[in-house]
């Protein structure tokens, strides 16, 4: 006779937070570059160039509040983060103006 053991608990389901998936996607960048063939050093260099470039200069890094590395090295992120809550109450505005223009039409 054997012994048989219920198991109840939490779900099996897979559920990676915000900096795991950060990190395979950056691992997956690299990877491109790994699996590509490169048949001459200047090839190799040109694409960490490019993928240099990239990571400092295109990447909005969430620990940074969504500014580039460089960015935040220039120090230009306090403009970014102005500009960005400007942009935010001006369309938040015109969205109630929008709502409120509607509700007297009598379309809600």
């Amino acid at each position: 006779m054997t012994n048989t053991v219920q198991v109840t608990g939490r779900s099996c389901y897979f559920q990676p937070s915000p900096l795991i998936i950060g990190d395979i996607i950056e691992r997956n960048e690299k990877n491109v570059i790994k699996l590509d063939n490169y048949y001459l050093p200047g090839d190799l260099e040109m694409e960490i160039s490019k993928w240099v470039e990239y990571y400092i200069n295109d990447r909005l890094d969430e620990s940074l509040d969504n500014v580039t590395p460089a960015d935040m090295c220039f120090g230009i992120k306090e403009k970014i983060l102005t500009q960005r809550q400007t942009i935010k109450q001006k369309t938040l505005l015109e969205r109630k103006r929008i709502n409120l223009k509607l509700r007297h039409q009598g379309v809600f």
